[in-house]
């Protein structure tokens, strides 16, 4: 679980529940993985949490999903 901000800028304060795919490894810190994963073609945009990437799920489109695992299977 994890809160899910609906706008940065327009509703800053404003958080809804979600469900986040955490990604830790042991070979890789969790910035480094985030950077790898931000510098995809296309970018996929997850966040820091506890030492985990978070990839919130609310945020993943079903046609996108094809392209993270493909970029999850290189890390």
């Amino acid at each position: 679980d994890i809160d899910s901000q609906v706008g940065g800028g327009s509703l800053p304060d404003v958080l809804i529940p979600s469900l986040a795919l955490g990604i830790h490894s042991t070979g890789q810190s969790a910035n480094q993985i985030e950077s790898v994963l931000r510098k995809n073609d296309p970018p996929i945009i997850a966040r820091v949490v506890k030492e985990r990437v978070a990839l919130d799920l609310r945020t993943i489109e079903t046609q996108e999903i094809p392209v993270l695992a493909s970029c999850l299977n290189k890390l």
